[in-house]
């Protein structure tokens, strides 16, 4: 829309190239914030379509474009607000948990399998990290996704954390 603006206004469409760069440029800033943690999350995407919505709203008013850039913006600030609120209730209903765990040996995992199933816990995603690989011997620590059906996640990560063999156990 700004570009048929520009066009109205100018005579020529050969200046959106400025502003074809100031967006191509922020897309490239904006996946900068883009970031996966260890615990497997995406942390700064909403940043970084905010950064490339704002350029967008930035161009058409610095073209005069005021109409635009107000209607842009509201619709922005509604998605924001709405999308917030999914995001919101989607945590809530979550009924899958990430850990991170250390143990005494290898023979600990059959233990916690045997546990999650006993409580009806599904284990998925279980990555081992076996420090006795590297030369240096000892505990064995790792990391799995798990599918909570009757339980709270504080429930299970106790009843895990009883069992012989396990050092550490923690949410993530």
């Amino acid at each position: 829309m700004t570009n048929l603006y520009i066009g109205q206004m100018f005579g020529s469409t050969d200046l959106v190239r400025m502003p074809a760069a100031v967006i191509t440029g922020l897309g490239f800033l904006g996946a900068g914030t883009i970031l996966v943690t260890k615990s497997h999350e995406i942390k700064g995407l909403t940043t970084a379509a905010g950064l490339w919505a704002v350029s967008i709203i930035g161009i058409a008013i610095g073209a005069g474009f005021y109409t635009g850039g107000v209607v842009c913006y509201a619709f922005i600030l509604m998605a924001m607000n709405v999308l917030r609120l999914v995001d919101m209730h989607i945590k809530q209903e979550q009924h899958s948990i990430f850990v991170y765990f250390e143990l005494r040996s290898r023979q600990v995992i059959g233990q916690m399998i045997r546990c999650a199933k006993a409580d009806g816990v599904g284990l998925t995603d279980l990555t081992v990290y076996d420090e006795s690989e590297y030369g240096t011997g000892g505990v064995v620590c790792g990391t799995c996704t798990l599918l909570l059906r009757r339980t709270t996640p504080e429930e299970t990560v106790a009843a895990m954390d009883g069992l012989d063999g396990v050092l550490y156990i923690t949410l993530v």
